[in-house]
């Protein structure tokens, strides 16, 4: 599998983000239109969330929410592209992983109901878990091997080097002494 096929969930998760980001503003600047809500009132969170109806902020707290695991998505996602360890199970994962948060923005931009939120959070972050635990594990296998390989090449070049001794210390190096 290409190794590019990691960046379809890669940058769905970018358009996701780009769309909840438009999606607060449209909310926020409708309620401020609709109420004639003065921009100077908006000064502060505190004043903004006085002012500002819990609901409409909803695709606000969404957004802060895809700046917390969605960042470790992207981490690994670079990770296994970099490290040419993308496959079909990284990638499928990734696909879920996106669907999920998908789901998940759309219930807490609009109804919010709690429970099926967290339930789908926890399903995209059990994934996400597998991706980077799978990964995880992956760097760790590939490291074993390349210290294992570096053992052995260090411990051939040295038992070479002993046997030269030995060899030395037996004479079988010294140069032959001829008669005059």
């Amino acid at each position: 599998m290409a190794g590019e096929a990691i960046f379809g969930p890669f940058f769905g998760m970018v358009l996701l983000t780009f769309l909840v980001w438009v999606y607060m503003y449209v909310r926020r600047l409708s309620y401020v239109k609709a109420h004639r809500v003065e921009a100077q009132q908006l000064t502060t969170a505190v004043r903004r969330d006085e002012i500002i109806p819990e609901e409409v902020s909803y695709p606000a707290y969404n957004l802060r929410n895809l700046f917390e695991l969605p960042v470790l998505f992207y981490a690994v996602c670079l990770y296994l592209y970099v490290a040419q360890q993308v496959d079909a199970i990284y990638v499928g994962a990734a696909w879920i992983f996106l669907a999920f948060r998908v789901v998940h923005s759309v219930i807490h931009c609009t109804t919010n109901v709690v429970m099926a939120r967290f339930t789908v959070y926890m399903c995209s972050a059990l994934v996400l878990w597998f991706i980077v635990l799978r990964a995880a594990a992956g760097y760790l296998l590939q490291l074993r091997r390349l210290l294992l390989d570096s053992a052995t090449s260090v411990s051939a070049a040295f038992g070479a080097t002993k046997e030269r001794c030995r060899r030395f210390r037996r004479c079988e190096y010294a140069v032959p002494v001829t008669g005059r």
